[in-house]
Order: C-alpha cells, then structure tokens, then sequence
C-alpha cells in the first residue's frame, strides 16, 4: 500500500546492524572493485578471518567489546553460532589459496567453507534456475551464513557475461 511521506517519516528507525561496522550491514552486499593484483583477496582472506575468529561481542552491560576488530579499525557482528562463511574462490589456483590461508592462521578454520573453482566457472551458472537451486542446496547444508564470491569477473566471463550494469544485475 502507498504511504504518505509524512506518515512514513514519523515511524521510528530500526537499529541498523552491521557484519562489519560502517562498511558491511547484515543482510547487504558488499563489491569491492580494484585493479589486479591491488590485494582484493588479501582483504578478502582477513575479512574472513574477522568473521569467524574476531566477531565482536556485545557484553552483557549493552557496550560493544571493541578489542576484536577487522583490520584493526571496524568491529565485525559475530555469526551465529551455527553459521559458516563460504568462498567460491575462481581465480586462485588451490595450493596458493591453501597458503595463504594457512600464512593468516585462522583459528575456527571448521567454520570457513572453500569452493575453488579456477578454470570451472561453468559450474556456478547460477543464471540457470536448475543449477541456481543445487547451489542453494550446497549452500544451506554447509549452513553458509555470509557468502563471498573472489571473484566476479571470472564468473561472469565464464558464462558470456561482461561486467555491464545489465549483466552484473542479471547475475547478482
């Protein structure tokens, strides 16, 4: 139903949570967007690391523990506790990608679920509604509760996609 401005305005605002804070809101999406080899799964591999091994944590006064931070700066929002990070990597080759990892030192490393497809991008046309709901399948027995895509361009170009807005959108 249509709503008045003003009716709108006088409704009160929800808290807004962040997975990050200031950069990631739970439940939103993040692109980062960089020239090749500026670092992108650097950052990628530590935000993973922010999730599962330095979640913030809100103490039971209602303050924000604050020591546990992604890149040092910007608290991130726990998962839930059932919950897993997943990357679809398809562009590192798996024996660089489990270095970096393993250089990093992730602790909850049962809570970061790997995907490396280089040179398979076929296999996530997530386009194609039949391989879109096998991918959801996988997705939810992993209990996949952020999902990071490192990296979009393969992904499209593996399916005759360019990184035009209508493209992008139609894959996203």
């Amino acid at each position: 139903e249509p709503i008045t401005l003003d009716k709108l305005l006088v409704q009160p605002d929800e808290p807004v949570q962040y997975r990050v804070w200031g950069w990631w809101p739970v439940s939103g999406r993040v692109i980062l967007a960089a020239a090749r080899k500026t670092g992108k799964t650097t950052l990628v591999i530590n935000t993973v690391q922010s999730l599962v091994d330095t979640g913030g944590v809100w103490l039971p006064n209602g303050t924000f523990d604050w020591s546990n931070m992604f890149l040092g700066f910007s608290p991130t929002y726990p998962l839930p506790t059932y919950g897993t990070v997943v990357v679809i990597d398809n562009e590192m080759n798996p024996s660089m990608l489990r270095r970096w990892y393993r250089d990093v030192g992730i602790v909850n490393t049962g809570r970061v679920v790997l995907w490396t497809l280089r040179g398979q991008g076929r296999v996530f046309d997530i386009i194609n509604p039949h391989v879109r709901t096998l991918w959801a399948q996988k997705l939810r027995e992993v209990r996949c509760a952020v999902l990071i895509l490192d990296c979009l361009t393969p992904a499209l170009g593996a399916l005759g996609l360019t990184e035009s807005n209508e493209d992008v959108n139609q894959f996203l």
